[in-house]
């Protein structure tokens, strides 16, 4: 497992920089605060420390076996399929359907997917999770999200 640690570290370290570098180029600070720079400048410097952090840990440190179970079932590997699938068609809807009921059906696939039993629980939190937090994005933080080709 040693070896898979370092590797990701490397990667990440790698992703790091790339992203900071890109970074850098957005203004860090404006007349009224941050800037578009800002955010994504400190998240590259954590995940590089943070990569650093693995890397000197797959490194000096002890390696530690793999667990027996490490590896998982059909049904695990078919739900982060499912998943995935379910992420990229809301990558791929997102704009002609829009944020609230695309959001609506990925909450609903998601829950249904990761096994949530009662179905009032799911449509309550899917609406939350949806219609909620695209208020508070477009009404109250006033970020505009897409509204689709039905404007909701």
């Amino acid at each position: 497992m040693g070896r898979a640690y370092l590797i990701a570290g490397l990667l990440l370290l790698a992703l790091s920089i790339a992203l900071g570098s890109v970074a850098l180029q957005l203004r860090y600070f404006t007349s009224i605060g941050p800037g578009p720079g800002f955010f994504p400048l400190w998240l590259c410097i954590l995940l590089g420390l943070l990569s650093i952090g693995i890397i000197a840990q797959a490194t000096f440190g002890r390696p530690e076996p793999m667990a027996h179970d490490f590896f998982g079932t059909r049904v695990g590997y078919a739900q982060i399929a499912a998943i995935v699938v379910v992420l990229l068609a809301t990558a791929a809807v997102i704009q002609v359907v829009g944020f609230n009921l695309t959001m609506c059906g990925f909450y609903l696939v998601l829950f249904w997917v990761l096994g949530r039993r009662s179905p009032i629980e799911t449509l309550m939190l899917a609406l939350l999770g949806s219609f909620g937090v695209g208020y508070v994005f477009s009404r109250m933080l006033r970020q505009p999200l897409p509204a689709g080709l039905l404007g909701i």
